[in-house]
C-alpha cells in the first residue's frame, strides 16, 4: 500500500490462492483506496464478505485471512526495508 498523510493512495495484494481468497484480496484493495490506514487496519471480516456478496461457508477462512493481513501492516523504507515512515506500507 502507498500512504500519503495517513490516507491510502494505492492498495494491492498478490495472492495465491481459490478464487474466494483473490476476490476478498481484491475487495480489501478497491475498498482501501481514499480511507485512513486506521480504516484499513481495523476492517473486519464481515464488511469484507460483504463486498464480495459473501462467500461458501467452507472459504469462510478468506476474509479472515485479508483481515490478518491488513492488521497487519507495517511501514516498510522505499528499498523494502521494515521500520521506515515513507509512503509504503506493507503485510510483516
Amino acid at each position: 500500500m502507498r500512504v500519503l498523510d495517513g490516507i491510502v493512495l494505492e492498495a494491492r495484494w498478490k495472492t495465491f490462492g481459490c478464487p474466494a481468497s483473490i476476490a476478498c484480496s481484491e475487495a480489501l484493495c478497491a475498498w482501501a483506496e481514499g480511507r485512513t490506514l486506521g480504516e484499513v487496519k481495523a476492517v473486519t471480516a464481515a464488511e469484507i464478505e460483504a463486498q464480495v456478496d459473501g462467500v461458501p461457508e467452507e472459504k469462510r477462512h478468506c476474509p479472515e485471512l485479508v483481515v490478518a493481513g491488513a492488521s497487519a501492516l507495517t511501514p516498510v523504507l522505499p528499498g523494502g526495508e521494515p521500520g521506515g515512515s515513507g509512503l509504503s506500507w506493507a503485510a510483516s
